[in-house]
């Protein structure tokens, strides 16, 4: 489906009703391509209006200050406290729960194990990362990939290096949800 097919059928009227208590002018009675049209000049394609000012809070933590882990088939470095590097200063920075960097060995992986009320969110840098979960899902996420999980009320999955000779190397971000047990 394309973009402008899926607005209109799957968002516009979220989009609309938001428009309104927003103040945003949309015409009541017109057909569905002028509302579309309307609100696409008005909201754009890919947020609303947000006129409130805010300043991000930032952190920086330099790379050779994470913690770091070797077990052989898995060389991984935590931004944030994670298995056995554990930092209280570093448990999580808003929502963002886990941000690892992780390099696998060719046929290596992370067997059955489960999560819940966790986003998660894996980005292959290179190699091929296999996905398979309790739901029957069986994937292989590639460079330029972006896999995103909701674990909600729980679920079990697998990742491992589809690849026997070579090694992968992925980002595995961790997110809390808004809400639990979704």
């Amino acid at each position: 489906m394309d973009r402008k097919k899926f607005l209109k059928t799957s968002v516009l009227g979220s989009v609309a009703a938001v428009a309104a208590s927003k103040g945003l002018a949309a015409a009541e009675h017109a057909d569905d391509a002028s509302t579309y049209d309307t609100l696409m000049q008005q909201v754009g394609f890919n947020h609303l209006p947000n006129n409130e000012e805010r300043t991000m809070k930032s952190v920086v933590h330099r790379a050779n200050t994470r913690g770091h882990a070797n077990h052989g088939w898995l060389d991984t470095h935590h931004t944030f406290s994670f298995a056995n590097y554990q930092n209280p200063e570093r448990m999580h920075f808003g929502v963002l729960r886990v941000l690892n960097d992780d390099r696998v060995s060719g046929g290596k992986g992370f067997g059955k194990h489960p999560h819940d009320n966790m986003e998660i969110i894996s980005i292959p840098l290179e190699g091929d990362l296999e996905h398979q979960d309790s739901m029957g899902n069986t994937a292989v996420i590639r460079q330029g990939d972006v896999q995103v999980m909701s674990a909600g009320t729980g679920i079990f999955h697998s990742e491992y290096n589809k690849n026997t000779d070579e090694e992968v190397k992925f980002l595995q971000i961790w997110m809390f949800p808004r809400a639990k047990n979704v």
